[in-house]
């Protein structure tokens, strides 16, 4: 009795979570996506100002 209710229930709980872990996958990946492009654009414009000021003070 018990087994079949673990048989029934374990795909219902699979498939309900499912979307919700796709869902949290891909807001995961958006994050991880926006972080490296402020980092990238930090990093550059960093870049842009060391390289402006050397070549100024030059």
């Amino acid at each position: 009795m018990i087994i079949m209710i673990f048989i029934v229930f374990v795909p219902v709980v699979f498939f309900l979570l499912l979307p919700l872990l796709l869902f949290i996958i891909t807001i995961v990946i958006i994050i991880i996506i926006t972080i490296a492009i402020i980092i990238s654009t930090t990093s550059s414009s960093q870049l842009a100002s060391s390289s402006s000021s050397s070549s100024s003070s030059s």
